[in-house]
């Protein structure tokens, strides 16, 4: 009996030690035909991957705290139906507490877009 209570006092305290982060999210896809914008906002587990899906994107987004600062990466993958799901992406940032931080990956010119992905995340602690 003494074993199983302890057993259970454990289980809570490591479920109460894990750091819940909330996380508001910018993610544009701009090429020669169009641009895609997704907006979203979450509340995360530290460490766990959180998955936000629609009909053409998969977003997976991982968190952890380091001191003052939050690490977000996220991996962004495409479906199509002639290619499947492809890994599109995979932005890494380092974020100040109640900051956007931005990461832009491609090119872009004055005369034509090509390939831009921007990928902007403010973090913030959950009361």
């Amino acid at each position: 009996m003494l074993k199983k209570a302890l057993l259970s006092t454990l289980v809570l305290l490591s479920n109460v030690a894990v750091a819940q982060i909330q996380i508001d999210f910018d993610l544009a896809i701009e090429n020669q035909e169009n641009t895609r914008t997704v907006t979203c906002s979450a509340i995360l587990e530290e460490n766990t991957i959180g998955s936000f899906e629609d009909e053409s994107l998969i977003i997976d987004v991982m968190v952890q705290e380091n001191d003052d600062k939050v690490i977000v990466q996220a991996n962004i993958y495409e479906k199509s139906e002639e290619n499947g799901v492809v890994l599109v992406s995979s932005p890494a940032l380092v974020a100040n507490w109640n900051e956007k931080a931005t990461v832009s990956i491609g090119e872009k010119s004055a005369e034509e877009v090509c390939n831009m992905l921007t990928f902007s995340v403010t973090p913030s602690h959950v009361e």
